[in-house]
């Protein structure tokens, strides 16, 4: 009888705990390939300044300097082909120091809400 028990308890856990492990896989997927053609030809600020084709939210990642503070989580950006305005909140910095001498990568988004496109910073890395 224990036997029965036991079993019985065991094939029970096990089948109502199946469909959480397959919701969890369900949730953990995502796209693996290029990126659309939209993001890959925004690759500078002169790019991301210049195009029509950009939308609010727009990923980009880009190589440069940031070149000054404009007080608060506002800086100015530079890559050498122009000039952002870049805000990276106070989190996001995870201890880095950096200089206008020090290069940079940043993954942001564009917020083009304001007028002028400018960008939000969600990772930034030294190179």
């Amino acid at each position: 009888m224990k036997k029965l028990a036991v079993t019985t308890f065991f094939l029970l856990s096990c089948a109502t705990s199946a469909p959480l492990f397959a919701n969890q896989q369900m949730h953990t997927g995502g796209f693996t390939g290029p990126n659309s053609a939209v993001t890959q030809n925004l690759n500078t600020v002169s790019d991301i300044l210049s195009s029509r084709r950009m939308h609010d939210d727009m990923p980009v990642t880009l190589t440069g300097r940031i070149t000054q503070s404009l007080g608060g989580e506002r800086y100015m950006f530079s890559d050498g082909t122009g000039e952002i305005l870049v805000e990276i909140d106070h989190d996001e910095w995870y201890g880095l120091k950096t200089t206008p001498e020090t290069l940079v990568i940043i993954n942001a988004e564009l917020d083009t809400e304001r007028g002028r496109p400018s960008l939000d910073v969600k990772r930034i890395l030294a190179q």
